[in-house]
């Protein structure tokens, strides 16, 4: 099955209003989203992509724009001069211009995108914005335009108008056009739109590049007062000199209101509008009755969608299976009837999608695509989402990673019975999710590459996802060399994601993350370094892990790990330290979290390192029977004691109850050992009697957070269990 996972598409469409509705309830808050990109940056395709996808599930409520910098597309002096302060890199991008809590930058990273669109549509609008007296004279090539506020809500400030002129599929010939591609034959991004592309695209078609401000970046002052007035329409005019090599055809007008101030945070967009300079546009919304089917293997099903037109302008409209955005296991097929509609101005049509299905299990994602065609209008493609899933699955490994089955679904489908029959690969999609929630599942195995880095921890609907299971009781495994960092600590984290990894698991990352390759000036890797992996001592996961990851000969052809993150846990944490790094006990790389029935093992590092088929085994083996069993150390299973330590947490001291079942035992140890493994008070020799014995355990004047009991017999025997000692 395809797993590529970044570009797909959120699920659910908003649901269409009449433009009567929307003129009684006030003008539509559109989101502006401004793209900072070049022809020369190779990731920006995906960013593109990104883009593409987020305006056809929102094509009524989102406008967004390219702005080029070092190419033949660039704006002189806009990116030096102006914009370049909100830029955090390529491609990144500013969602309203705002500057969003936790960011550096008024440029975000596109993997929080979608979150800040969305944030940004709920808002009611202050101001709609109309264009108006569009004229165009071809042999002069000259444009004129009124953009107009009409504000529903008093607003105070310096508060401006401004038209952006955009052209959309820009051509060129040389370096200054040609698409670079870092997505091309990547293995990371297998399924990608622009994986089977060449990594330099001649021809490529720029969509939606900024041509001119025509008011200046910041727009026109002096037309809207102080204290805008509501009810009263504030008008500026606009005129612009189309160059001979544009092409009137694909120019598009943007309205703004924005406002003005010199902090970073003070030039946010109010609101949007657009309009086609010499074609009508047409936007279409697509939403579908029954988004999520549970078609069984060797089956059909089907469902309704249904094709509005936000417009009052009539075109017929394409209905098609995106093939670049969907993903199905072979052998599975759909199609949606009929192929064209003619669309109504302000109407609607039906079609029915088909799904049928092989005899193999697995999940779809087929994304039905409306194109309006009409040669006299600027169409805008809407999309919509159809999912299945196969029946009655347990366990659901959410892959991010190029070997998500060899390294992490095959060890748990390995466990036979309803681990092999009942596991089912899955995308690790916010989208797919809110169809199929991951509570529903037993379980969830999830794994990030370094080349989806940021997947689950930069997306706060995923890590909803995720610590819902957990209080239901869930079983969770997460691997990545970055998710910790990017969750709790990088620009990219949210509020969401900081509290998921600080509050709920208790853990911090400690500094930057830990680079484990070699690179040379321009940046092409030219070897690996190694680090110790070792585990804490008595650990049912860590015991006698001592192993030399990254050790990798051939670093061409090998994977091999980017990074890790070194995590610290909270005085209060419920979680235990399995493994460290570098020899460093400080720097934990693996940890168990439990809270009544849920658990969660996580790993900073993925198994592409771990080169000995034995001990990646070992440590996936590990996790997996701490999670699915009542093991808390390596011996439990077959350990002839059992105890409980009552009150837990506890402050002043606690009873150890443990019962002995074997006539031959003599005595027992308890150690209490804290979060870095070294043993803080310990109960020496105690001689016992098969069956219940008791021991005080004593605070004596440790400190608050989490420790580790351990209860060691004189036979070897050994079980251990989390102590929490309050203030």
């Amino acid at each position: 099955m395809n797993k590529f996972l970044r570009i797909l598409v959120l699920s659910t469409f908003l649901s269409a209003l009449t433009l009567p509705n929307l003129m009684a309830q006030g003008p539509v808050k559109r989101v502006f989203l401004e793209q900072f990109t070049g022809a020369w940056c190779g990731w920006c395709v995906d960013g593109s992509v990104v883009i593409d996808n987020l305006m056809a599930q929102y094509p009524n409520q989102l406008i967004a724009v390219k702005v080029h910098q070092g190419d033949g597309m660039e704006i002189p002096k806009v990116m030096a001069d102006t914009l370049r302060s909100f830029v955090a890199g390529y491609p990144s991008g500013s969602i309203d211009r705002k500057l969003f809590t936790g960011q550096q930058t008024v440029g975000v990273s596109r993997s929080l995108w979608s979150n800040f669109v969305r944030q940004q549509m709920a808002l009611d609008a202050e101001v709609g914005v109309e264009i108006t007296n569009v004229k165009y004279d071809a042999a002069t090539r000259k444009i004129t335009a009124d953009v107009t506020a009409n504000f529903v809500k008093s607003v105070s400030g310096d508060v401006r108008i401004n038209m952006i002129v955009v052209e959309d599929n820009v051509t060129g010939t040389g370096a200054a056009y040609d698409q670079k591609n870092f997505i091309a034959n990547n293995p990371s991004f297998v399924g990608h739109p622009y994986y089977a592309k060449p990594a330099t695209i001649t021809g490529y078609k720029h969509r939606s590049v900024v041509r001119s401000y025509a008011g200046g970046v910041w727009g026109v002052r002096g037309i809207i007062p102080g204290v805008a007035q509501t009810g009263t329409p504030y008008t500026a005019s606009f005129s612009y000199t189309l160059p001979a090599s544009y092409k009137p055809e694909n120019i598009t007008l943007v309205g703004t209101v924005q406002k003005y101030g010199t902090a970073s945070n003070a030039k946010q967009m109010l609101n949007a509008n657009e309009i086609g300079l010499t074609k009508a546009i047409v936007k279409t919304e697509t939403t579908v009755e029954k988004p999520a089917m549970l078609v069984a293997q060797g089956a059909n099903g089907s469902t309704q969608i249904t094709v509005k037109n936000l417009t009052g302008t009539a075109s017929n409209v394409s209905l098609s299976i995106d093939t670049e955005n969907s993903l199905m296991p072979e052998g599975w097929t759909a199609k949606v009837e009929p192929s064209s509609v003619n669309l109504p101005a302000n109407g609607t049509a039906t079609a029915n999608v088909t799904l049928t299905t092989g005899n193999n299990q697995g999940y779809a994602i087929i994304s039905v695509e409306a194109i309006p065609e009409d040669e006299n209008v600027i169409g805008r493609v809407s999309k919509g989402n159809v999912y299945n899933m196969t029946p009655g699955m347990k366990y659901a490994i959410y892959g991010a990673h190029p070997r998500m089955n060899d390294h992490y679904g095959q060890p748990l489908k390995n466990r036979g019975g309803d681990f092999a029959s009942k596991s089912i690969d899955l995308p690790l999609n916010a989208g797919f999710m809110e169809m199929y929630p991951a509570s529903s599942f037993d379980a969830a195995i999830i794994a990030v590459h370094y080349g989806s880095r940021g997947a689950l921890g930069t997306n706060p609907a995923i890590i909803s996802q995720v610590s819902s299971m957990l209080d239901a009781g869930k079983k969770v495994f997460i691997a990545g060399g970055l998710e910790a960092f990017n969750g709790a600590k990088s620009t990219s984290a949210t509020t969401e994601t900081k509290a998921f990894f600080n509050d709920k698991l208790g853990v911090n990352v400690i500094d930057d993350p830990v680079l484990r390759l070699q690179t040379n000036a321009n940046g092409q890797i030219t070897g690996t370094i190694p680090f110790q992996l070792t585990g804490i001592k008595d650990d049912v996961i860590g015991d006698g892990i001592n192993y030399l990851a990254n050790d990798v000969t051939n670093f061409n052809t090998d994977p091999f790990i980017y990074f890790t993150d070194a995590l610290s846990l909270n005085p209060d944490s419920k979680s235990v330290p399995s493994l460290y790094l570098d020899e460093n006990i400080d720097n934990v790389a693996g940890i168990r979290w439990q809270n009544g029935e849920g658990k969660l093992v996580m790993y900073t590092f993925d198994m592409d390192g771990i080169s000995d088929d034995e001990m990646k085994n070992t440590l996936m083996s590990r996790a997996y029977t701490w999670l699915f069993g009542s093991a808390s150390s390596v011996d439990e299973q077959n350990s002839d004691l059992s105890f409980m330590v009552q009150p837990n947490p506890f402050s002043g001291s606690a009873a150890v109850h443990f019962t002995v079942n074997d006539a031959t035992e003599q005595s027992v140890t308890l150690n209490l050992i804290d979060m870095l493994g070294r043993v803080v008070q310990t109960s020496g020799s105690i001689k016992i009697a098969q069956g219940m014995n008791s021991y005080a355990l004593q605070n004596a004047g440790l400190n608050p957070g989490a420790y580790r009991l351990t209860l060691t017999g004189s036979n070897g025997s050994m079980r251990s269990i989390p102590v929490m000692i309050n203030r």
